[in-house]
């Protein structure tokens, strides 16, 4: 905790002695804008700034919380500024009756199922009395046994409990689970599988250009997601409409929605 107070005092001393408004905009445009790998040395080369220099605007950016993970909030789940985003992006598509399947909710779903009383989920983690990370316990008995199940997305329609609402889901959401997976593309087909015709996928996955360490020294993380590969994945299920990809928080993650044909 010391480390990081004295690493805060010196990003704050450098921004009031060496900082100016014009470096730090420029690092920001790089950062939230620049459509391949975005690190400290591309940063240097677009910019002509020194690579010292990005590094210490980039903390100045974080510490600020213009980039990355906490750009909504310190320290707090992103799952209700997802959930916001969802709802303003999708509008009277998703309404509190509509069949929502969550994958990966782990200990922080995007929808509750207090509020969506068609809300159901499968965890890969999932052993029925709580969600299980390895030997560590997550939100053991926050979820009623009859709403979540155990699986993933590579084999949504072989579950047997949600095999009557094939072709009946509005909507399939996911905050950052997909980059999990193993098998990417039949993942998709097993989306389509269960949504309705015209209904949604919406993902929250990692940027793929990002730097930031929170993804890229996470070793479950089969997928660093960039936009051409999405949308390829999802031209090769067969399933969906061309996906929307966009930025949700700078240099930390895409949006990407897409409908199942009709």
């Amino acid at each position: 905790m010391w480390m990081e107070r004295i690493r805060d005092w010196i990003v704050y001393l450098y921004y009031r002695l060496w900082s100016n408004e014009e470096e730090k905009l420029t690092c920001l445009r790089f950062f939230t804008s620049y459509n391949s790998f975005r690190t400290l040395d591309s940063c240097a080369k677009e910019t002509g700034l020194s690579r010292f220099r990005v590094q210490w605007l980039k903390r100045l950016l974080y510490r600020q919380r213009l980039l990355g993970n906490y750009y909504f909030q310190a320290d707090a789940p992103p799952q209700k500024y997802m959930r916001d985003f969802v709802m303003k992006r999708l509008g009277s598509a998703v309404d509190h009756h509509a069949m929502i399947l969550e994958v990966g909710p782990g200990n922080h779903p995007i929808f509750s199922f207090d509020e969506y009383g068609n809300w159901y989920a499968v965890d890969k983690f999932y052993d029925g009395s709580g969600i299980l990370f390895g030997t560590r316990s997550w939100a053991r008995n926050a979820y009623p046994g009859d709403r979540i199940y155990t699986g993933g997305w590579e084999n949504l329609s072989s579950i047997r409990e949600l095999k009557p609402h094939r072709n009946g889901f509005d909507l399939i959401v996911a905050s950052h689970s997909y980059e999990h997976v193993f098998k990417p593309i039949q993942s998709l087909i097993e989306a389509g599988i269960m949504l309705k015709p015209g209904g949604y996928i919406f993902l929250f996955v990692p940027d793929g250009f990002s730097d930031d360490p929170s993804s890229r020294r996470e070793p479950s993380h089969t997928l660093y997601l960039v936009p051409e590969m999405i949308e390829e994945f999802f031209w090769y299920s067969g399933q969906f409409t061309k996906p929307e990809i966009g930025v949700f928080r700078p240099n930390a993650d895409y949006y990407v929605v897409a409908q199942k044909k009709k």
